[in-house]
């Protein structure tokens, strides 16, 4: 299993148009091979950061992902609505526990 995580912070006023555009790259990702989960969560301090959490059955699923249709054209959007990427947030890696082999989705 392979996780990306990423924290962002929104321009003002953009939020509203992010997530309806998020939603189609999200629902595309959800059903790619490869993918186990897509998740965006609202942080509980500012509604306009959001972390990405995306679990995949390896990396190379996490970068076919990246060369999907609903990516590329949802990708300049999230450039253009981006205040900051969240410093030091960024994670690209494999789990320790649980163990890949004892995941399931209630984990």
């Amino acid at each position: 299993m392979f996780y990306a995580i990423n924290g962002i912070k929104l321009k003002p006023g953009v939020r509203e148009e992010f997530v309806r555009l998020l939603e189609a790259n999200a629902r595309g990702a959800s059903n790619e091979p490869g993918c186990i989960s897509f998740n965006v969560i609202q942080d509980n301090s500012n509604p306009d950061v959001l972390w990405f959490i995306e679990a995949y059955e390896q990396e190379k699923d996490f970068e076919d992902h990246q060369q999907t249709l609903h990516f590329k054209e949802w990708h300049p959007h999230f450039n253009r609505m981006i205040e900051e990427f969240i410093p030091n947030a960024d994670v690209m890696g494999y789990p320790i526990y649980p163990p890949a082999s004892g995941w399931s989705e209630n984990t």
